[in-house]
């Protein structure tokens, strides 16, 4: 079992008014997307049926539907097939499913550290990366995926992989990760590292509602760390 220590660090102690300022910004971006947020939270009825499948919460139902489906010659479609076929087959390490897993209190203990071994493995400069199914809005958002291969770091899931190592008591890894998620991410929907150079690229959607709610969570699991 790991444990967290207790007393605060000299970086640890300028995390309050990082805090603070992190509360503002967050808070303003969410308050001036509210009309937005509203709308998108609210789905066409004739819609529903379409987002919410009972296959959607089968392990394995999307892997096996998708298996028996041409994949569509598209840019993501080569990233996968050529550089990510576990994505498929649902044999892939997902750090997004083990920060929930371990959030909600389903990881042991006894577990903790692979699951910090797992978050290690997906560390890069610019934080915890994910590969991500998505093709580039542009040329350059395509070459860049291409380039790194569909490995990017998805704010939302970066900051709730800070969130789990709180939990599971990684305070210095946590640490790390929320400084380079606001060094180099602020709101964008994904952020890309060349693996060579160490060119940063950010792409997708510059404010986008996930990104800074995430954010502000992230930030809270710290604050309330500190405080206990």
């Amino acid at each position: 079992m790991l444990v967290a220590p207790k007393e605060v660090s000299e970086e640890g102690k300028n995390w309050r008014d990082i805090y603070f300022t992190a509360i503002f910004d967050g808070s303003h971006f969410v308050i001036s997307r509210s009309d937005y947020v509203e709308t998108n939270f609210a789905p066409p009825v004739d819609t529903v049926g379409e987002q919410f499948q009972l296959r959607d919460f089968i392990p394995g139902a999307r892997a096996a539907i998708a298996l028996k489906k041409p994949i569509v010659h598209t840019p993501v479609a080569g990233i996968i097939k050529q550089d990510n076929p576990t994505f498929i087959d649902g044999t892939a390490i997902d750090p997004q499913g083990l920060a929930y897993a371990v959030l909600a209190g389903l990881v042991p203990e006894e577990h903790f550290e692979k699951v910090i071994e797992h978050f290690k493995k997906a560390d890069s400069k610019i934080g915890i990366q994910v590969f991500v199914p998505i093709s580039g809005k542009t040329r350059e958002e395509d070459e860049w995926l291409k380039n790194v291969k569909g490995m990017v770091v998805w704010p939302h899931v970066s900051w709730t992989a800070a969130k789990a190592l709180i939990k599971m008591g990684a305070l210095h890894m946590a640490e790390e990760q929320i400084k380079k998620l606001m060094e180099h991410c602020d709101c964008r929907e994904w952020v890309a590292c060349d693996p060579v150079t160490g060119e940063v690229f950010k792409g997708g959607d510059p404010e986008q509602g996930w990104s800074a709610t995430a954010m502000l969570s992230g930030m809270a699991a710290l604050k309330e760390y500190y405080a206990a």
